[in-house]
């Protein structure tokens, strides 16, 4: 009886249409460029083995194709990619180092993988608007890195 009773007040609310927001021209920008359709990737990925345990799942897959760019393990045989919070978690940043090779042809391939976000190239490092750890980890791992 509840539930009928509170589907029938919703379906009599009467809601005011949404007011369009008047937004800075360049977070206008930057959302038009982030809800944009992925374009596909040029490098084909690799399947993951379903029953891998802890230790296999740490291992590369091995890089099964040619690619302009590698990405080095570090010396503990993680990827080198990192979170960085700036003024008081304000600023949200991905941070990819150890790229040899093609850094345009990385930073093109990333960008369709972190949805178009903004990208900076930095000596010795590659860093992305926003966190996306989980998204480029995997990409990597894929890839065969």
């Amino acid at each position: 009886m509840r539930a009928a009773g509170k589907k029938l007040i919703q379906q009599q609310m009467i809601l005011r249409p949404p007011h369009p927001r008047n937004m800075h021209p360049v977070t206008k920008e930057a959302q038009n460029r982030m809800t944009q359709p992925p374009k596909p990737l040029e490098f084909k990925l690799q399947d993951i083995p379903a029953n891998q345990t802890p230790e296999q799942a740490m291992l590369p897959l091995g890089v099964n194709q040619i690619m302009p760019f590698s990405i080095l393990r570090t010396h503990t045989g993680n990827l080198p990619v990192y979170r960085k919070y700036n003024h008081n978690r304000t600023s949200k940043r991905t941070i990819i180092r150890h790229i040899e090779g093609d850094i345009n042809k990385f930073t093109e391939e990333l960008s369709k993988v972190v949805s178009n976000a903004e990208i900076h190239v930095k000596v010795g490092r590659v860093e992305v608007n926003g966190l996306h750890k989980e998204s480029i980890d995997f990409w990597l791992k894929r890839l065969g890195f």
